[in-house]
């Protein structure tokens, strides 16, 4: 009789805090619209938006699907200077860096490295200033079409369809970065 009440009261406590694999509920992926000639495609991105986050990046993954990546974002300016290190990274990626209005400013490919130490992997610095940065399979912006000075959306609605209700991309559009 005890275990028939205390079941579903441990399921609703577990439910209360947030997922049961301990993934913060707030990490949820946001779609983003890349321009893409005439129409705009959908792209899931991982939010990373503390140093934690940033800092870890896609490191250690064996894959990423192919419409999908990581939105890097910052409370303030970068400087030219600011750089993505690629260590313990396997997939090669295509980063954007983007302004405050979510405009691509700068494309770099990036190689993996799986040195141990890390000291002979590549940085990757920006050279331009930027507010956030997309990290994706490397050669989709190329495939896209995807150049310098054009915007990359956020969808208000998510999913395949979503990029036909986008607004502008901003870190202050973007919740889990506040």
């Amino acid at each position: 009789m005890k275990v028939r009440v205390l079941v579903p009261m441990f399921m609703a406590v577990i439910a209360g805090c947030g997922s049961v694999s301990g993934e913060d509920p707030s990490a949820d992926p946001v779609t983003l619209c890349l321009p893409a000639g005439e129409r705009r495609i959908p792209l899931e991105a991982e939010l990373a938006v503390t140093p934690t986050e940033r800092q870890e990046g896609l490191r250690g993954r064996d894959e990423l699907p192919r419409r999908a990546g990581m939105l890097f974002v910052y409370p303030r300016e970068q400087g030219p200077d600011n750089s993505f290190w690629m260590h313990r990274t396997r997939i090669p990626l295509t980063i954007l860096f983007l302004d405050d209005q979510g405009v691509v400013r700068s494309i770099k490919d990036m190689a993996p490295c799986l040195e141990e130490s890390g000291s002979g992997c590549a940085s990757y610095p920006a050279e331009v200033d930027h507010w956030m940065a997309l990290e994706v399979n490397q050669g989709l912006p190329a495939a896209l079409g995807v150049s310098e000075g054009e915007a990359i959306q956020l969808s208000q609605d998510g999913g395949r369809a979503a990029c036909d209700n986008a607004v502008e991309l901003t870190p202050g559009t973007l919740p889990e970065a506040h």
